[in-house]
């Protein structure tokens, strides 16, 4: 008889199968993860649907609410005009303008906050430049992620990898050596974005431009150009932004406060708030989140990073650093990286000491490779976000993230040692 876990690689090979081709809808691919990892007895009824009650399923759908109201209210179209005015609509100077907007607040605030609090942002700017908002989405995910690098509380994945330094009795990072590496790595990646993600564009399809220009222009037959209401939706936005800076309740709240006062306020009707939430997001990422919890409770995810692990503990440390990266890359596009991070950090501070050797380029290197998850519209949160809005294919983050990946790879072999000698 097949094992669990068997079972779920399975599940997971299928399921992966089905996101790049998408013979069937991207949405019911991941309830059908859910039906299977229940059916096959692998995650009880609590386990299968827990992603459907998930914190960040609750901060997708109640940020798709105020982002409808800040559009509906025509502040969205208002703003990226100005933005516009000033930058001008080159797709280029936009996408420069918004990375490094997104980069910075990233570093600061959690990548999933910055994303949500920009999209709207980002969507007005390319009504007002009369492009497709794809072209900018993305890179304001990628861009999110890739400021996180720089800083302790940028991005889970570093969070954790200084917990279990502390665990351990080892010195943590400091606040701003994460960006030793980091910055190097978000510097070169906006270059990446602004001066070839347009031509990466054209690798996606035509048609579905067209598609977006076309919904865009339905949507825009909706906006209100109301000054009281621009100015309410504006300051629900500023309020909620602040009580996710200062951290005075969790994100997911945050963002039910905000989507609620929108409602109340009248920015956005009840009707159109159930209308802006974009459902495909919310079953992809709520769908896929459990495969997280079947591979980490079969053992499946720790089989993977102790069998690799295993195979590379006595090379060189070249060898080493490559083999930890890309065991963590690899867990991080289907589990949450922060799982990853915690799964394999352990097993890195293990092989530093049989090896002999400093554990913080071992545990450095998984935490850029955590933070790399730029492959699926599943690898983080901020993927997820954009994924519906820019009417992107699961394809199209395998073409447009693999350069990223590279970049992070590569700039994490050379500098890792250099800054962090073993």
């Amino acid at each position: 008889m097949i094992s669990e876990m068997n079972l779920v690689f399975l599940i997971l090979s299928i399921a992966v199968l089905l996101l790049l081709t998408e013979k069937i809808p991207v949405a019911l691919t991941a309830i059908l993860v859910v039906v299977s990892l229940e059916l096959t007895g692998v995650l009880t009824t609590g386990e299968a649907f827990s992603g459907f009650s998930n914190s960040t399923v609750i901060l997708f759908a109640s940020m798709f609410v105020v982002g409808r109201s800040i559009f509906k209210t025509g502040l969205a179209s208002f703003l990226g005009k100005k933005i516009m005015q000033g930058v001008g609509k080159s797709v280029k100077r936009l996408t420069a303008a918004v990375s490094f907007l997104a980069a910075i607040m990233s570093a600061m605030l959690s990548n999933t906050g910055t994303t949500a609090t920009l999209m709207p942002l980002v969507v007005g700017i390319s009504n007002s430049a009369n492009f497709s908002p794809r072209k900018l989405l993305m890179p304001l995910a990628f861009t999110t992620s890739l400021g996180g690098m720089m800083t302790v509380i940028g991005t889970p994945p570093n969070i954790i990898i200084n917990g279990i330094l502390e665990e351990y009795n080892l010195i943590p990072f400091g606040f701003l050596e994460f960006g030793k590496v980091g910055a190097i790595i978000c510097i070169l990646g906006i270059l990446y974005l602004v001066f070839f993600f347009t031509k990466v564009c054209r690798l996606f399809p035509a048609q579905a431009d067209q598609e977006d220009l076309q919904k865009r222009k339905e949507d825009l037959k909706e906006v209100d150009y109301d000054n009281k209401k621009m100015a309410l939706s504006g300051g629900i936005l500023l309020f909620i932004l602040s009580i996710m800076i200062f951290g005075l309740v969790p994100l997911h709240l945050a963002a039910v406060i905000g989507a609620v006062l929108s409602i109340l306020t009248g920015c956005i009707s009840l009707e159109k708030a159930y209308r802006g939430i974009d459902w495909n997001t919310i079953f992809l990422f709520a769908g896929m989140l459990p495969l997280s919890i079947a591979l980490e409770k079969t053992g499946g995810a720790r089989m993977i990073a102790d069998m690799v692990m295993n195979r590379f503990s006595d090379s060189s440390l070249f060898i080493v650093l490559s083999a930890v990266f890309m065991i963590t890359l690899l867990l991080s596009q289907f589990i949450s990286n922060t799982a990853a991070a915690a799964l394999l950090a352990p097993i890195g501070l293990s092989i530093a000491s049989g090896m002999g050797i400093s554990p913080y380029p071992v545990m450095m290197t998984v935490a850029m490779a955590g933070s790399a998850a730029f492959l699926t519209p599943m690898g983080t949160p901020p993927n997820t976000m954009v994924f519906g809005e820019g009417n992107y294919r699961v394809i199209d983050y395998v073409v447009a993230g693999m350069p990223l990946v590279l970049i992070t790879y590569i700039v994490t072999i050379i500098f890792v040692p250099l800054f962090f000698p073993a």
